[in-house]
């Protein structure tokens, strides 16, 4: 019997093993400094997590349902297309661009670039009475660190059949500045001094944290992204409570 407990434990690790093997992805880039490095994407088995690794550092991207699209940007930058959970009668994605340097993985950005919801008509739940779209295109300009560019194509319609005088569409463009210390990609610098809340979904209360500082920060539209302690945070008020939720979207510990 003990044999037998043996040799399955072992049948279930090399099956295990190879399952993860086989839905890895591996893509090749260049670091900042010029060097060949591969990342691998791999889900990790136990949650909604996908696991970004290069060399010893590895990144976990938060609420993860599957990859999309993957592109190489200007040969040093990986942009990982990839849906996230949403609400009912929605649905929504991210997209992660990172670099290399020196063995690190830099989340040069990292947004919500998908968000597509409707609501059905209360007296005929087979129409559509409101639903609206909003979407991001990126691309890349300039040929090195100094003079890299990230140009934002900007998407966002709503059409309601029951309201049509809050129907729109809005289309421009955001060009965001690459900064060649952090390794990030930004629109400006902003002095922040207010209370944020930080959702825990284990804690029966919002914990609060006062933050002051000046940090480099993403505008598109009408959401705000913060770089802070060298790490992307969005700034959400979904339920206009006022409340500042900062929300972290990936870490780098299990």
């Amino acid at each position: 019997m003990t044999g037998q407990r043996i040799y399955f434990s072992a049948l279930f690790i090399f099956a295990f093993a190879n399952y993860q093997t086989a839905k890895a992805q591996s893509y090749t880039i260049e670091s900042l400094e010029g060097g060949k490095v591969k990342i691998n994407l791999s889900r990790i088995m136990r949650g909604r997590v996908l696991a970004v690794n290069c060399s010893k550092d590895t990144v976990f991207l938060d609420e993860y349902l599957g990859v999309k699209v993957v592109h190489i940007l200007k040969e040093k930058f990986l942009q990982i297309i990839y849906d996230v959970r949403a609400g009912t009668g929605s649905s929504a994605k991210n997209t992660l661009v990172l670099s290399v340097s020196k063995n690190k993985i830099n989340v040069s950005m990292l947004v919500n670039s998908y968000g597509g919801w409707f609501k059905p008509d209360r007296k005929n739940t087979q129409l559509i009475d409101d639903k609206g779209l909003f979407q991001l295109k990126l691309e890349i300009t300039g040929d090195d660190p100094g003079n890299y560019k990230m140009v934002v194509g900007v998407h966002d319609e709503r059409k309601s059949r029951s309201d049509p005088k809050a129907n729109y569409t809005h289309d421009s463009k955001v060009t965001l500045n690459f900064d060649t210390s952090q390794h990030i990609f930004y629109t400006s610098y902003e002095s922040v001094a207010k209370n944020f809340s930080l959702p825990d979904d284990g804690a029966e209360k919002l914990e609060k944290k006062y933050i002051s500082g000046t940090f480099p920060v993403i505008k598109i539209r009408d959401t705000v992204y913060y770089f802070m302690k060298g790490e992307w945070c969005r700034i959400d008020d979904n339920d206009n409570s006022g409340a500042n939720y900062l929300i972290n979207e990936y870490h780098r510990n299990l």
